[in-house]
């Protein structure tokens, strides 16, 4: 039984870890896609407004890259 409930364990943790990273990877790719896509980020890249995309994409990868942490240690805590 102790056994099955360490197996449960790890499956959470590494099921977490992965939702954590496609977390993270997700706010690179929707990044990068805004800067490709979208006319109004390119037009304000191109009127000096860089700092600005650059500084709201790195906070929403660093927002993932918290909540992929506080996943992982809720699945730790099990």
């Amino acid at each position: 039984q102790r056994i099955q409930a360490d197996a449960v364990r790890r499956g959470t943790l590494a099921g977490s870890t992965m939702l954590g990273y496609g977390v993270v990877l997700l706010g690179i790719v929707a990044f990068w896609a805004s800067v490709a896509l979208s006319p109004a980020v390119r037009h304000g890249l191109d009127h000096g407004l860089g700092l600005v995309t650059t500084g709201l994409g790195a906070w929403l990868i660093a927002l993932a890259g918290y909540i992929q942490n506080r996943v992982s240690r809720q699945a730790e805590a099990v």
